[in-house]
């Protein structure tokens, strides 16, 4: 265990550093579960930074409102005619 009295140095271990403390635990029961392929409990590396460049991309707000906006009106029109149905 580290302890830090430091604001400065904290400061710098979680922002210069940072590398040091994003890794996860590795879980050998999880990684059996998910077959490694949880992107929120991989360990970071080449596989994790693809998925994260991948997820950021189709979660952009200029992605969801340009290519996917047909999409959800759709599925918004479904729920609401399924609601008012009720």
């Amino acid at each position: 265990m580290v302890v830090l009295s430091d604001p400065e140095a904290v400061r710098h271990l979680f922002y210069r550093k940072s590398a040091l403390f994003a890794d996860r635990p590795n879980d050998e029961q999880w990684i059996r579960a998910t077959d490694n392929e949880m992107m929120a409990m991989m360990p970071h590396g080449p596989i994790w930074k693809a998925m994260r460049k991948i997820s950021a991309q189709t979660l952009s707000p200029k992605y969801l409102d340009g290519a996917l906006a047909k999409v959800q009106e759709a599925e918004y029109a479904k729920s609401k005619q399924r609601m008012t149905k009720l």
